[in-house]
């Protein structure tokens, strides 16, 4: 691969012809810096086209590496990747605890294809690297051995091709579109970072038993600090995001004491809201000022049982 010259977009006209009919697109590219080739499929009647898939070749034994956080398989070649924020599972990977969860969850248990964290991107073995720019459910399928489908729910598919010659060279210039993270706090580093929940009867004995060890804590990671309900799938957290201080009598002076040893306190919280009677107050403040995902019919669109669970 060659790195690449500064150019304006110049687009290539063409049409596909199938059994419903013909529908005409361009191609274009344009180079917006010498590591960072933009490309552009637009079809004639995008509004009326709701699919785009681009074909690569691929070659078998190239691995293809990224797609965000991905938690089973390091290299995806022969998996098809679903590049949508999920629920990375319930019990995910145990046998029968997945499978049962799935029953009463609706799929809940998780596939090693879910992540919380993707993203449309990918280093391969071979120093090739691109990326979608569509906010669009997208999937990338490296099923087959000679080459990659990447196909977007779109009428325009949008993204660029990555020069580098090393994965470290491709991974500066993909953040260099997608951002990066801030250099980590120095108090991070003063120690572990322990998770702790079960209430203040649970989590303060062995916040006690840290401190009795000497172990120097950089912090504690709460994530059950708003309290806990049982459903179907077990035990699981109340998304209302408020402080249940029936379960954590003490949080404030547990905050404290820990702010003491050096740490921080740290907390979970998800963008999912509970509408259940007395936890709702958010979800009806959401219902509200139109924050919510909605069906077709405007009604807030909701899941049938919670699926954080703490374990």
């Amino acid at each position: 691969m060659q790195s690449i010259s500064r150019r304006a977009a110049r687009p290539y006209r063409a049409g596909l012809i199938g059994v419903p009919g013909s529908v005409g697109y361009t191609l274009s590219f344009e180079a917006m810096s010498s590591t960072h080739l933009r490309f552009e499929i637009r079809t004639a009647s995008a509004a009326d086209i709701n699919r785009i898939e681009l074909r690569t070749e691929s070659v078998p034994d190239e691995g293809f590496f990224g797609f965000g956080e991905q938690l089973t398989y390091f290299n995806q070649k022969g998996n098809v990747l679903p590049i949508l924020v999920q629920e990375h599972g319930v019990r995910r990977g145990r046998p029968i605890l997945t499978q049962a969860v799935d029953i009463l969850a609706s799929g809940g248990g998780g596939s090693p294809y879910v992540t919380e964290a993707p993203a449309p991107h990918f280093i391969s073995s071979r120093l090739r690297s691109l990326f979608l720019e569509n906010t669009e459910y997208s999937v990338f399928d490296m099923r087959a051995a000679n080459h990659t489908e990447i196909k977007v729910w779109s009428g325009v598919m949008t993204g660029q091709i990555l020069y580098g010659e090393t994965p470290l060279d491709l991974i500066e210039a993909y953040t260099e579109y997608a951002g990066r993270m801030r250099v980590l706090p120095d108090w991070v580093h003063n120690g572990v970072i322990v998770a702790l929940q079960g209430g203040t009867k649970v989590a303060r004995p062995q916040f006690e038993e840290l401190l009795k060890a000497e172990i120097p804590l950089a912090g504690l990671w709460i994530q059950d600090w708003m309290g806990i309900r049982i459903t179907s799938a077990g035990v699981q957290l109340w998304w209302d995001w408020r402080l249940d201080e029936s379960y954590y009598p003490d949080w404030h002076q547990l905050v404290a004491d820990i702010e003491k040893q050096g740490g921080r306190m740290m907390i979970y919280i998800n963008p999912f809201l509970s509408n259940t009677e007395g936890h709702d107050a958010l979800f009806n403040e959401a219902a509200q000022k139109g924050y919510l995902v909605r069906r077709p019919a405007a009604h807030p669109f909701s899941t049938k049982t919670p699926l954080s669970t703490p374990g």
